[in-house]
């Protein structure tokens, strides 16, 4: 079924208006065709590889030093501070945000729990113990409701799986009673924390200045944007990694009554109903179909007649199970969302590995036919395979270049750097983004030299003129790149704009048609309707102005900057 839902993200992407968005992008967002298509290779790999149970041990101690490392670079963020230079080089942690460690933490602690309770060996299990202690600590660092919740509710499931389990063994082996302490804690701690989190569950967070607070839109919101996009393309969506799109278009009207009326949001409010409006409904279907059989293959499949799951396919299960929750309530970073595929390949190696799935065998040297064609598609994977990893590692080169240009200082030798960390981006990636922040850097460089009395000669006059040409190809060039993307034509906007006070011939009808174009992606944002009437009021056109700002309360009422500026064009006209 995994294979079936990558199908549909790919002929989504066929149909989308920005093809290149949806395939790639920079190569590293979730929602792509090309990360569907990498992630259904790592399921398909995990199936394979860990349908050994040697290696699933293997991965699951892996995972746990992976924690480790993940854990002590947290810890050295948190006791450096967040204005430490060690920000240029490290990340906030090495999962993604605060919530997403919380997630992370979450799956450690549950599999930890998992083998202190069923594990018989001693230092499997004080190794368990650390690593659990560990995790419970930055559950309660980060105090994510939401993972504490799945936890206990996972915990319970331990609990009671460990209480049957050992009754089993007594009835049939005659053994000591043991009971679950460890998992009946773990029900307890999660319990509090959830219930009585308002009067503690801060305390941690407070004192370690950690702030998981993340803005997503909600459920309703995003269920009415979806309602709208897909009555427009009910099939096939509106192209993977295109949601925002969706949101610019038909967003609430409320939101721009709150603080985050200027805001863009790449996901809605979770990962996989983000996935029904950008594959349409047949992205919906294959999504539904795929965790029914998961489900059924984890509740039914999986148990022998009148015996329990085995702790072998337990394990990767409530494992993909917990981080597949997450996709469907949450936005997960890639490394989690990664990790449900390849958890949820290791449950149907595991599957595989019990006798409770059949695998298919298939020989192809046996046929000379068949193994002509077999090796040349082995050969086409193994070709397209490097291919792809050489245009991934591309990306990221451009990815290290870009955020180089981030952290370049705002003097002018900086600048100068900014340009040159960008020009080597574009070299290894041609992406809109790009374009526009060498765009944005020309512009400072032309704002600068406009400041220079000096530059009134020939030499400078060209200088200028120099910057200026390449401000606005550059913003031109994201244009050509995704059209659709309306901060491409707020780039080339912004170029104009920049010169409109000089009185340069063109300057007005090419600034008010490209924010017009802006509009037409974006027409609910007040700030765009703001920024055409100060255009017009530029171009001397005083009662467009005022039509653009009315436009812009309309959408934002009792907004105090538009009504003072609405007053300012009254008094212009004389009112």
């Amino acid at each position: 079924m995994g294979l079936v839902i990558t199908l549909v993200f790919l002929l989504s992407a066929l149909f989308s208006p920005s093809i290149r968005s949806s395939f790639l992008a920079s190569g590293f967002e979730i929602g792509t065709a090309g990360s569907a298509l990498l992630l259904f290779i790592s399921m398909f790999l995990s199936s394979v590889f860990f349908s050994d149970k040697k290696k699933t041990l293997q991965l699951y101690k892996w995972l746990g030093f992976s924690f480790a490392i993940v854990a002590l670079v947290a810890i050295v963020d948190i006791i450096a501070g967040p204005s430490s230079s060690l920000v240029k080089f490290l990340p906030v942690n090495l999962i993604g945000g605060w919530n997403d460690l919380a997630i992370f933490s979450g799956l450690i602690f549950s599999l930890s729990l998992l083998s202190i309770e069923l594990s018989s060996d001693k230092m499997t299990k004080i190794f368990s113990l650390i690593l659990g202690g560990a995790a419970l600590f930055f559950l309660a660092a980060t105090n994510f409701s939401s993972v504490w919740i799945i936890v206990g509710l996972i915990s319970f499931f331990i609990f009671i799986y460990s209480f049957v389990l050992n009754r089993s063994k007594i009835e049939n082996d005659g053994a000591k009673v043991r009971f679950p302490s460890f998992s009946f804690a773990a029900v307890l701690i999660c319990l509090v924390f959830v219930i009585a989190g308002n009067l503690f569950g801060n305390f941690l967070p407070n004192r370690l200045h950690i702030d998981n607070t993340e803005i997503r839109p909600s459920l309703s919101a995003t269920y009415d944007v979806g309602k709208q996009a897909l009555a427009r393309n009910p099939i096939l969506g509106v192209g993977p990694n295109r949601f925002v799109n969706s949101w610019l278009e038909f967003k609430p009207d409320a939101v721009n009554q709150s603080l985050f009326w200027n805001s863009d949001f790449n996901f809605g409010f979770g990962l996989v109903p983000t996935f029904a409006v950008t594959t349409g409904l047949l992205g919906a279907l294959t999504w539904i179909v795929f965790f029914a059989l998961f489900l059924i293959s984890g509740f039914v499949k999986s148990a022998a007649k009148n015996q329990l799951i085995k702790t072998e396919i337990l394990t990767p299960f409530l494992s993909a199970l917990f981080l597949w929750i997450f996709a469907v309530i949450y936005t997960p970073s890639l490394v989690n969302f990664a990790l449900a595929f390849i958890m949820t390949g290791v449950f149907l190696g595991s599957l595989v590995a019990e006798k409770r799935n059949q695998n298919f065998d298939f020989y192809f040297l046996k046929d000379p036919r068949l193994s002509f064609f077999s090796i040349l598609l082995l050969v086409s994977l193994t070709g397209g395979s490097l291919a792809s990893g050489f245009v991934f590692a591309k990306k990221f080169a451009g990815v290290v270049y870009f955020q180089k240009s981030v952290f370049a200082p705002n003097t002018k030798e900086g600048i100068g750097e900014a340009e040159k960390y960008l020009s080597k981006a574009l070299l290894l990636d041609e992406s809109d983004l790009y374009y526009r922040a060498l765009s944005q850097v020309f512009l400072i460089k032309l704002g600068s030299l406009l400041r220079d009395q000096n530059n009134l000669d020939e030499a400078g006059k060209a200088e200028i003129q120099l910057a200026l040409n390449q401000a606005e190809a550059t913003a031109k060039a994201s244009i050509a790149k995704d059209s659709s993307n309306y901060q491409n034509w707020l780039s080339l906007a912004s170029v104009y704009e920049g010169i409109l006070p000089f009185g340069v011939q063109g300057a007005y009808e090419n600034a008010k048609d490209a924010v017009g174009k802006a509009i037409v992606l974006n027409p609910k944002n007040p700030g765009l309707y703001l920024r055409l009437a100060l255009v017009e009021i530029a171009g001397k056109n005083i009662d467009q102005a005022e039509r653009d700002l009315n436009m812009a309360l309309e959408l934002r009422p009792n907004d105090k900057n538009l009504i003072n500026y609405l007053e300012q064009i009254k008094a212009l006209k004389g009112e």
